[in-house]
């Protein structure tokens, strides 16, 4: 998992596009549930302590005919920061590759922390709005 500080909300729309470019580099499927899961949060009243205001909800994903790829998401998190996940599905050679191609891609924009696995997201250092 790398976590990711954005700077503001034309940075969040750039990371967005690149994750979407990402996928479609690799032929894959790109899902935006970012708004679905906005109202679906709204709706049950929960309100992030850690949320800047006016921060976006961000959930989207890459997937493959087999499942999904990588996630990235900033729920429960404040709310410029997101954190991205990667699954190693059924080819955990193919999913390595991924991972490591979509993380380069990445890096040319942004800094990202490295989380050792099994380290959940958490408020980064450093990033505050």
């Amino acid at each position: 998992m790398v976590q990711i500080c954005l700077a503001d909300q034309q940075d969040v729309a750039a990371f967005i596009e690149e994750m979407d470019a990402i996928a479609q580099a690799k032929g894959l499927k790109f899902v935006d549930g970012s708004a679905s899961t906005k109202r679906s949060v709204e709706d049950l009243g929960y309100v992030n302590p850690r949320k800047s205001e006016g921060g976006p909800s961000i959930d989207i994903g890459i997937r493959d005919e087999k499942g999904l790829l990588a996630a990235a998401g900033n729920l429960g998190l404040p709310g410029f920061e997101v954190a991205v996940g990667f699954n190693q599905t059924t080819d955990p050679i193919a999913a390595r590759k991924f991972a490591d191609f979509a993380i380069g891609q990445l890096k040319r924009r942004w800094h990202l922390e490295m989380l050792p696995p099994g380290v959940n997201a958490t408020p980064m250092a450093g990033c505050g709005h």
